[in-house]
């Protein structure tokens, strides 16, 4: 199993954004503990928002400190740039807000997508190791997706007639 230690939202960054380092630090190590040394990395993420920025430099003297290695990621919510008004749209519905509210739950910026090698190696330039983790971390995992002929759940309704729900 591997670990890694989440977005700006996962414990470690969070206790760097509220100024706790050591709080950081021990939630780090505590981490490492369960999942066991080589199972368990920093996650560093770049979509250009501020908070990101601040904690960057804690999260490579974390990486020193407690010798936990560090990878690059972006956090992904929809699959294209172009999705990000849709995400937009269905937060709010999720939420049961308007998009015109102004407090409401927003995004900032448009790069929660699945960005692809060379988009993250034109982010992460100054640091191409992560990315070489982050490589070396997919290539430990072994998966098989079987393709199913129909995945779609099927029901028969009253007298009957028949129902096919589409998820």
């Amino acid at each position: 199993m591997i670990g890694l230690s989440a977005c700006l939202k996962g414990e470690v960054a969070e206790r760097l954004t509220e100024g706790k380092y050591e709080a950081a630090r021990a939630a780090a190590s505590g981490f490492q503990d369960i999942f066991g040394k080589g199972n368990f990395f920093l996650e560093i993420q770049d979509q250009g928002l501020e908070q990101e920025r601040k904690i960057a430099e804690d999260f490579y003297k974390l990486e020193k400190d407690v010798g936990i290695p560090m990878v690059a990621t972006n956090d992904s919510h929809y699959l294209c740039e172009d999705d990000a008004h849709a995400q937009d749209v269905m937060v709010c519905i999720q939420t049961g807000k308007s998009i015109h509210d102004t407090n409401r739950m927003k995004f900032e910026g448009t790069q929660f997508f699945v960005k692809s090698a060379e988009e993250m190696a034109r982010v992460f330039s100054d640091a191409p190791q992560l990315l070489e983790r982050t490589v070396e971390i997919g290539e430990r995992c072994h998966m098989k997706l079987e393709k199913l002929a129909n995945s779609f759940p099927q029901f028969e309704g009253p007298a009957g007639v028949y129902h096919r729900f589409l998820l």
